[in-house]
This record gives C-alpha cells, sequence and structure tokens, in this order.
C-alpha cells in the first residue's frame, strides 16, 4: 500500500509493531500530535488506540474494497460505523459519537440496598444469583451492590478516588500512545528505549526506574490497541 512502510508480520504474541507504518502516525517527540493530559473526551482517547491496530485497518480497507460489510465491521470494534484510521482525533468534534453506546447501570439511590445485596457483616456482602433471571440484569445488579457497599462503607475512599482515576488516565494514555508510536518507527528497541527516555517528560532520573516507566507505558499501549480500547468507553 503506497504511503507505508513494510514491516515483518507481528505475532499474537509480540509487543505491539504495526505490520505497515502509516503515512498518518504522529511524530511521537511532538506531544501536540495527541491528545493532551486534560482531555476528558473518552471516544477521542479509545479511537486513537483503535487506529493503530492492524486487523481493524485490514478490516477498514476491506470495506473500502467492497469486500466487508460495514455493519459487521462497525459491530466487530464497537463502532457507530467504520471510520477511516487515518482520521486523527483533531478531526473530530467534542460531540462527535464514535463508538457505540455505553450501558450504563441504573442509578440506585445511596439509602436503598439494591435487591441482589445481602450483608453477611459490616465488611462482608453476599450476591444472590438467580438462575431463572436473565444473566445480564443481575450482573448490572451486582454492579450496583458492590457500589452501594463501597460507598457506604468507605466514603471517603468513594468520593475522592474517581477524581484522582480521571486526572491520571490521560496522562498515562497520552504517554502509551507516545511510547508505542516511537516503538512502532524504530527498528532498535534499545535505540527507541533511549529516545523516550530523553525525551517524554516526567521519566524517572534512576535508570531502573525509568525502565519500568517506559516498560509499563508500552504495555498499556500495547493492551489498549488489542482490544483494551473498550474498557475507555465502558
Amino acid at each position: 500500500m503506497a504511503g507505508h512502510t513494510t514491516r515483518g508480520t507481528a505475532t499474537a504474541s509480540s509487543r505491539f509493531r504495526p505490520e505497515r507504518v502509516p503515512a498518518w502516525l504522529p511524530d511521537w517527540r511532538d506531544a501536540s500530535a495527541y491528545p493532551g493530559t486534560g482531555c476528558r473526551v473518552r471516544s477521542l482517547w479509545a479511537w486513537e488506540f483503535l487506529r493503530r491496530n492492524d486487523a481493524y485497518r485490514r478490516d477498514f480497507e476491506l470495506v473500502r474494497l467492497g469486500q466487508l460489510a460495514a455493519p459487521t465491521v462497525a459491530e466487530r470494534w464497537s463502532l457507530l460505523e467504520p471510520l477511516d484510521p487515518a482520521r486523527s482525533w483533531k478531526t473530530f468534534d467534542r460531540s462527535t459519537a464514535i463508538f457505540v453506546a455505553r450501558h450504563r447501570t441504573p442509578v440506585i439511590r445511596a439509602d436503598t440496598p439494591p435487591l441482589a445485596l445481602r450483608s453477611l457483616s459490616p465488611d462482608e456482602i453476599a450476591l444472590v444469583y438467580s438462575p431463572g433471571r436473565p444473566k445480564a440484569a443481575q450482573l448490572a445488579e451486582f454492579k450496583a451492590s458492590i457500589d452501594f457497599h463501597h460507598r457506604t462503607r468507605n466514603l471517603k475512599f468513594a468520593k475522592k478516588e474517581p477524581d484522582r482515576a480521571a486526572k491520571l488516565y490521560p496522562a498515562m494514555w497520552h504517554r502509551a500512545l507516545r511510547v508505542v508510536d516511537a516503538y512502532a518507527v524504530r527498528d532498535d528497541p534499545l535505540d527507541a528505549a533511549r529516545a523516550i527516555k530523553n525525551t517524554l517528560p516526567r521519566v524517572p532520573h534512576d535508570k531502573r526506574a525509568a525502565t519500568d516507566f517506559v516498560r509499563t507505558a508500552r504495555k498499556v499501549g500495547d493492551e489498549m490497541i488489542a482490544g483494551g480500547y473498550r474498557s475507555i468507553i465502558a
């Protein structure tokens, strides 16, 4: 395909290494080419990971050639419709719908325990499963039950942790995208690691800590590209 640099085919067990480095892949050294760490639009983060997935890019090409049905690809990747992988996050409005609507658990009043909740002790609960009822509905109740128990038993943690996570995740996703792109365009992994350590902000000065920093970012990127992007919009 024109505009691509061919790589060796990646195996299922390998690190993220695109079969072809897309011409649209941004310069990983340019922070402005990626969603900022203050970006709270989860669909943009999920899209940036998905469009780096080789299998998705192959599916989109088959749709473009008329060899694969668009609805099939959309359902396979949780999209409203197949989108060109060359589209950057910058081409979307903040309100643009990219993925299918997220499932939302019904809101449970803070003073009303869900039906599935049974208290065993102040620190233990039991979840009651009924084989005759739909499984999906009961799983939603179980989640609501755990959330209720967490909310009522440890209010301090329940109030502060989501805010903390909301701030940490975009920074982690930003770092992960830049790291996987750096490895994608450099043939020597050691050279890529050295370049990353010398370029990305907040890399620890300690050699071992810096190695762990890069390794963790790469692992997150690999997992998100392989399908974990769905967890961002779930």
